[in-house]
């Protein structure tokens, strides 16, 4: 490395040290110092953030390149409908110290795409370099290098991971001789191309996008002011992770076999504190598992159900073209954290459906479903166009009155009541509320792959608690009838108490009870709704088998004489009475004697005396639907003598014949 100049004394070139010139100078183009400097017996000291024999690597985290922007997006494409999107994905790591992930299920792809916007500042990060030794011509420090990795995992039968393959791509324009920096950002954008890929459940795509900072030095033989090299610098990196995970798994839960796991006690897919309730609805859950992405959020809703005459049946609103129906009430949800079961009170009266969906962090989800009857107005009614009717009694007494042989006949007494449709809760049975519910119909689409995919499994729909999917057997909305039959009663038996189902009839023998004329039973039949509402109303049943006394000694008639309702009239004094059912009616009926035509029959109504108690033999009080009438025995009605007109040529040999009829209260009659 140098000349002898005189026995023993070398000359060194530059670059070379040593008595024979055989070491290399620091500081010079043979070993260069840079950054740094030279001190001491030929020893090189680098500058700060600087290291290695030639102060040719950085050493301080400093010199990193900054990640301005790191993003990657999963793509499909339809290229035959003029590249029209059917679904992206993005993963998005910018400002983050963590990987960023994102779960999908879709299961094909054909466009990856790479976003990379990084950048160094030189001159504030490398401010501190000293200037160039004469050695050293030019130098560059910035981004050399920037590369995606591409790395996809599976998993085995056993679900361990391998790795399948893995690509990188590199950003062009960066080498060491060329790095970028101060005011140059890098704005890398990076594609797959075309390629379709496939994926399965448990697969992961692990991005690493690694950008390296670096540069060069040019060292200059001052001997010449040749270059004698061109040397780089070994830099430091700064690395972006992101992910794209692929499940197509649904949710589990634990009671399914599939789901290899045991349930905790109490654990639930889907139920409600109460399924017929006034209060508002009140829904848990517990036991859902998803394995490979987790379960991410839950999501409550609730629907009034709409009744289909066309199935005569209960659903949910039917999606149509014009009307897209909307929930009642829609929540979700975070199952990240403790879940807080939500509430909702309906506003109305009605049949509700409850939803829920289980949804993991991929978007797949399952759905469980819960019936509902909410009510906390409604109450039953009576019709008084369907009255209680005992039909064993005379229709002739608006079936007040039976007139079937007492029980001194040794004939037990047998009475028939009917209260059809006499009960009614109007708002469910206007609402349809008791009838069966249709099986949930599939529906929503993503106008990809997944038609129908909101379904309700066999398994999780309603089939237990009071309100399923079937029908509740009622009648007018009134689940059950019971009856009451005792004396006369003005307050509500408390026992006693006869369940009849939902019949609307009733027959019933009066085993072993004393039925005797004058005799009254009260007939209570309580309806009860699906709420438990009730509602009770009856009737009061006399009897009566024996017609009324006239005394014939009583009658007498006076003829034309001057009457208070009739010009010419003649008078009827009759003594009657009945002390069961009182005398209610008294009837002339004139015939023609000879022909025994009826002529005319005209009807009096009698009417109680307005006392309470009598005081004379011609007075009796029967006591009648458990109020005490008094009559009189005694009772003194008007013939009109124009009801007896005949043409003037018989009238010498016509004869007219008096029926005098006598009806008491259960229509039985005596006729004289």
């Amino acid at each position: 490395g140098g000349t002898c100049v005189r026995p023993n004394v070398c000359s060194c070139r530059v670059g070379y040290t040593g008595p024979i010139c055989n070491g290399l100078e620091a500081c010079s183009h043979l070993y260069p110092c840079y950054p740094g400097r030279c001190y001491g017996n030929n020893q090189c000291m680098c500058s700060e953030g600087f290291g290695g024999t030639t102060c040719n690597k950085f050493e301080d985290s400093e010199y990193k390149p900054v990640i301005e922007k790191g993003n990657a997006t999963f793509a499909k494409y339809l290229y035959t409908q003029n590249n029209r999107m059917l679904y992206l994905y993005m993963t998005d790591a910018t400002n983050s110290s963590s990987v960023d992930y994102v779960w999908t299920n879709q299961p094909e792809f054909n466009e990856m795409k790479f976003d990379i916007d990084a950048s160094i500042d030189a001159r504030y990060v490398f401010q501190h370099v000293p200037p160039l030794p004469d050695y050293i011509r030019n130098q560059k420090f910035g981004i050399v290098a920037a590369r995606v990795l591409i790395q996809h995992y599976k998993l085995d039968k056993d679900l361990n991971e391998y790795l399948v393959n893995d690509e990188t791509f590199q950003c062009p324009g960066l080498t060491n001789t060329a790095p970028l920096a101060d005011n140059d950002i890098l704005e890398c954008r990076l594609t797959n191309g075309t390629n379709v890929f496939q994926v399965d459940s448990g697969d992961r795509y692990v991005l690493t996008y690694t950008i390296t900072s670096g540069g060069f030095r040019e060292l200059i033989n001052t001997n010449n002011n040749q270059l004698h090299a061109t040397q780089t610098y070994t830099g430091l990196s700064s690395e972006m992770i992101m992910e794209f995970r692929f499940d197509r798994d649904v949710p589990l839960h634990c009671s399914e076999s599939q789901a290899n796991t045991v349930c905790d006690p109490g654990s639930v897919a889907f139920e409600l504190e109460k399924d017929i309730t006034r209060e508002a609805l009140k829904p848990k859950w517990s036991g859902w598992n998803d394995t490979l992405s987790g379960i991410a959020r839950y999501s409550f809703e609730v629907w009034k159900m709409e009744y289909s005459q066309d199935y005569d049946v209960l659903r949910e609103p039917d999606i149509r073209e014009d009307i897209n129906p909307v929930p009642d009430y829609i929540t979700s949800i975070d199952a990240s954290n403790t879940i807080v079961f939500p509430t909702y009170k309906p506003t109305v009266p009605g049949m509700y459906s409850t939803i829920l969906e289980i949804v993991d962090n991929a978007n797949n989800s399952r759905y469980a479903r819960r019936l509902v009857i909410f009510d906390d107005s409604s109450e039953i009614t009576t019709r008084n166009e369907y009255p209680m009717i005992v039909l064993t009694a005379s229709n002739k007494t608006n079936y007040a009155w039976q007139t079937t042989p007492n029980s001194q006949s040794n004939v037990d007494t047998t009475i028939e009541l009917s209260w059809e449709n006499h009960f009614v809760n109007e708002v469910h049975e206007n609402d349809h509320t008791l009838k069966g519910v249709q099986k949930y119909e599939p529906r929503l689409s993503d106008d990809i792959e997944r038609t129908d995919y909101k379904k309700i499994e066999d398994k999780f729909d309603d089939t237990d608690g009071e309100r399923t999917l079937d029908a509740i057997s009622n009648v007018n909305s009134i689940v059950q009838f019971e009856y009451n039959i005792g004396t006369l009663s003005t307050t509500v038996p408390e026992n006693g108490w006869v369940n009849a189902g939902i019949s609307q009839n009733l027959t019933k023998e009066l085993i072993g009870q004393t039925i005797l004329d004058g005799d009254e039973r009260q007939i209570w039949v309580r309806a009860t709704d699906i709420m438990g509402n009730t509602k009770v109303d009856s009737v009061i049943l006399n009897f009566d088998n024996t017609p009324p006394q006239i005394f014939s000694n009583d009658i007498l008639i006076q003829k034309n004489v001057k009457g208070q309702q009739y010009p010419f009239a003649s008078r009827v004094n009759i003594g009657s009475k009945d002390e069961h059912s009182a005398v209610s009616k008294v009837a002339f009926q004139f015939k023609v004697k000879s022909t025994g035509e009826v002529k005319t029959t005209q009807e009096f109504e009698i009417s109680p005396n307005g006392q309470t108690q009598c005081s004379s033999s011609t007075c009796y009080c029967p006591t009648i639907s458990g109020n005490k009438y008094c009559y009189d025995t005694q009772t003194t009605l008007e013939i009109n003598n124009c009801w007896l007109r005949v043409p003037i040529d018989r009238v010498g040999t016509d004869e007219h014949v008096l029926d005098i009829i006598v009806y008491n209260s259960a229509m039985l009659s005596t006729t004289e």
